[in-house]
């Protein structure tokens, strides 16, 4: 299991919408050990302002943040946070609607031409840290990691919060990607992590 460091101070907007603040401290605790140059996370909200704080502190200008949201009012609202802690330049919040099978329609958010790939200098951009935490319909969660697993670099994270809504789900990313190493954290609703190996497989 993995524990987060009680020293980190988190000052931010907590509403009963956000997700539970201690997955905020170890979001932001990852962000700061792994210093990921690109970040994508499957909804929005406080842990976009939260991460990109993170960016901040760490001193990692280079790093960027692409979240896809598919209400526009909290596409706006993410974006006036993150304007009010100056750290807009971290972080692009795309709309992105939902299609009919419940996942993101992704090219509609033109995610591949935001500009923020070769903002982070990334050319054949590959993911450090993938947060899917949207979209928020049961089961609609499932195709993230399908979706970006081409994208993930060597030793690129993938965090699930709300894991004891959608244990199923991880499960069956357990089976499907048997060369990731699986842990949970200790919080009130659950939140899983999978890590891509940092060497590539070979055959036997």
């Amino acid at each position: 299991m993995h524990h987060p460091n009680s020293n980190f101070s988190l000052r931010v907007h907590l509403d009963e919408h956000t997700s539970e603040e201690v997955l905020l401290q170890i979001l932001a605790q990852e962000v700061a050990r792994i210093r990921p140059r690109m970040i994508v996370e499957c909804g929005s909200g406080v842990s976009t302002l939260v991460m990109a704080k993170a960016l901040h502190s760490c001193g990692l200008k280079d790093s960027r943040i692409i979240a896809l949201e598919h209400e526009e009012v909290y596409q706006k609202r993410t974006k006036a946070w993150l304007s009010q802690e100056k750290v807009d330049e971290y972080a692009k919040v795309l709309l992105a609607p939902i299609g009919p099978g419940g996942w993101f329609l992704v090219e509609q958010a033109r995610l591949w031409n935001s500009g923020a790939w070769s903002e982070a200098g990334l050319g054949a951009a590959r993911i450090d840290l993938l947060f899917v935490d949207g979209p928020p319909r049961p089961y609609s969660r499932e195709p993230a990691l399908g979706y970006f697993r081409p994208w993930l670099r060597l030793g690129a994270m993938v965090i699930v919060p709300d894991l004891k809504k959608d244990r199923t789900m991880f499960a069956r990313w357990r089976v499907a990607y048997p060369e990731m190493k699986a842990s949970e954290w200790e919080t009130d609703r659950g939140a899983g992590c999978l890590e891509v190996p940092e060497t590539p497989e070979t055959d036997a």
